[in-house]
């Protein structure tokens, strides 16, 4: 079924009137169980900022799993589901509809699903501009703005027949409010160690991160912060029954800054999380979900914000456990990687990306 399903009220989630709107934008992407949350995250951040700063109207195109509509109708937005798409032709199909329905000039795409090119090259024929957010796929030929952190994938990619403006660099991360002005402040006692390994978690990497921290001796405080598409809770408490250390475990967590900025050091799945721990100044040990995550993680290691441990399958939780106990050997090392992160990454990169759509 592609036909548009709305769900959520229609409304402004900056509180201003509909009729103060200055014009729509439609934000297309996916979550859950598969693809994590990441996309959602970023968007969401993006968003708030185009409605707070810039009364934009703000609606959701969204396919597939309902985790991600409900995260998206829980910030306020007007969400157009669509929870089964065959093709890359009823994407096409269905986003035109919505893009129809909703009156949107802008739409900003985040997403690695099937949408074309030529369908981009569509909209923007039509008047619609186009906006990406770290897509490296053939769409970026087709987007009048393109943002994208600074990884070293990006610079192998042929621009040739792109006309728009591509954007570069750790300024134009998109991460959420609470991440900017925030720092990390540790309390004496034993070592805080967050846990995370994405928004849903499709490898299993938390057991490999709970196998880690078991082989840590002495005192830490482990808290393990569970995605709102994470679905293997219950596997995960059996393996936790009896286990050296005692387990935080957090779900549903609304100031996930917070308690980032309550840890002395983070073992995290690379994603989305790896920018928002930077921006607080957590050092990090990241495990990537494949080689190409591997490649982005190293520019966080290459910038002394943390250390890639590589991809996950190629490493063993003793080698996760060593490096741990490593790092937290070393506050001199860790205290520096604090300082880079903060340095590079202001938290702020949502709001510049909203005043380049607007202006």
């Amino acid at each position: 079924n592609a036909e548009p399903v709305n769900l959520g009220a229609a409304m402004n989630p900056s509180g201003a009137p509909e009729s103060a709107a200055t014009f729509n934008v439609l934000f297309r992407c996916d979550g859950g169980p598969t693809i994590g949350m990441g996309h959602v995250a970023r968007c969401l951040a993006v968003a708030e900022e185009l409605g707070r700063n810039h009364l934009c109207r703000v609606e959701f195109a969204v396919a597939g799993q309902p985790v991600a509509v409900e995260m998206v109708g829980a910030a306020g937005y007007h969400v157009h589901h669509a929870p089964r798409l065959a093709l890359a032709a009823d994407e096409a199909t269905w986003l035109e509809a919505v893009v129809a329905q909703c009156r949107a000039q802008t739409v900003v795409v985040d997403g690695r699903d099937g949408l074309s090119l030529d369908c981009l090259r569509v909209f923007r024929r039509s008047g619609v501009s186009i906006v990406l957010l770290d897509d490296s796929s053939e769409r970026r030929l087709a987007a009048d703005l393109a943002f994208y952190p600074p990884m070293p994938q990006l610079e192998r990619l042929d621009w040739q027949g792109f006309v728009g403006k591509r954007f570069v660099g750790w300024p134009w991360v998109a991460l959420r409010r609470q991440f900017s002005g925030r720092r990390r402040d540790v309390a004496q006692g034993p070592p805080r160690v967050l846990l995370n390994a994405g928004g849903a978690d499709p490898a299993g990497i938390t057991f490999q991160l709970v196998d880690a921290l078991e082989l840590l001796e002495g005192e830490v405080e482990p808290v393990l912060v569970l995605g709102p598409a994470f679905q293997q809770s219950r596997e995960l408490r059996r393996r936790l029954r009896g286990a050296r250390h005692a387990y935080r475990i957090l779900s549903d967590v609304k100031d996930m800054a917070g308690v980032m900025a309550g840890s002395h050091l983070a073992v995290v799945s690379f994603g989305m999380i790896a920018y928002e721990l930077a921006a607080i100044g957590v050092p990090a040990l990241y495990l990537a979900l494949s080689a190409d995550h591997a490649e982005s993680a190293s520019a966080f290691q290459e910038a002394g914000m943390g250390v890639s441990l590589g991809v996950h399958r190629r490493v063993a939780p003793a080698q996760i456990a060593a490096a741990t106990r490593q790092l937290l050997a070393d506050p001199e090392r860790c205290a520096a990687m604090s300082i880079s992160g903060r340095a590079l990454i202001d938290g702020r990169g949502a709001q510049r990306i909203a005043e380049q759509i607007v202006s």
